[in-house]
């Protein structure tokens, strides 16, 4: 765990009545990839590559990019958000177009898509500040899912030495109720004046809400196939459009509190 901050409960409309014999907090959570920090450049520009590298050889840009992200979403069906999936994707792609293609071949574009593992994601603009104002009056969480290596290669680079942004940490393979609610009995958070804020709404806004947690959606550019395609019609939480009208959003409960 991180170092914690005091919390300031008497300064925000918000707060909640505790107790003496109450220790549970009010948290804000954060997912990380497409959240804080955009992983999605990474993703398209490797994907660029792929279909640029296929085009030479002939190949329809157009399909070749169908191919690529219908393959992915099938991949992640047995391999999650493992390494091996995305690369896996591009050689599947580039032996269902050219079949006879050599090993060479095959290593060339599958370390096409492992750049995005080993690039430093720019973090989206106000990130820091918003955490920085939310950490006046909350204890703020970063759950993040992936790779583990490459998501804490993705965290130091996001907090720059700043190690007092979160107050804990967590890397998972897959955000799910149990995992979520595992992470709030860990942290002594209560789901009910706490929040989970993320772009996917299939990983983080459900999962959230069905264990009691607020939720707001940053509906950012990312894997829509995956993260929100066929969970448009969900309700019950915030939305925005990006990080930084999230600061907004908790001015506005305040003064309604």
């Amino acid at each position: 765990m991180l170092s914690s901050v005091m919390l300031e409960y008497l300064s925000v409309g918000i707060n909640f009545e505790q107790g003496e014999d109450s220790d549970m907090k009010q948290w804000v959570i954060f997912d990380g990839d497409n959240t804080l920090w955009d992983i999605e450049c990474l993703y398209n520009q490797a994907r660029q590559n792929l279909i640029k590298e296929l085009a030479d050889l002939g190949v329809c840009p157009e399909e070749a990019e169908i191919f690529q992200r219908m393959t992915d979403v099938e991949l992640f069906q047995s391999l999650g958000y493992s390494q091996e999936r995305f690369p896996k994707s591009f050689s599947k792609t580039l032996l269902h177009f050219k079949p006879l293609s050599s090993d060479l071949d095959v290593e060339k574009v599958e370390e096409m898509a492992r750049t995005v593992f080993t690039s430093n994601p720019t973090p989206f603009k106000g990130a820091a500040k918003t955490i920085h104002w939310l950490k006046r009056h909350f204890k703020i969480g970063l759950l993040s899912a992936g790779p583990r290596q490459s998501q804490l290669r993705k965290i130091q680079h996001f907090c720059s030495g700043d190690d007092s942004l979160f107050d804990a940490v967590e890397v998972v393979s897959l955000k799910t109720p149990d995992v979520l609610r595992d992470f709030c009995l860990g942290n002594n958070i209560n789901p009910s004046h706490s929040w989970m804020i993320g772009d996917s709404l299939k990983h983080d806004i459900k999962p959230a809400l069905s264990i009691g947690l607020n939720a707001i959606h940053v509906n950012s550019e990312n894997w829509s196939e995956l993260e929100v395609d066929g969970h448009l019609q969900m309700m019950g939480f915030d939305k925005v459009g990006s990080i930084e009208e999230i600061l907004g959003v908790f001015e506005e409960k305040m003064e309604l509190a």
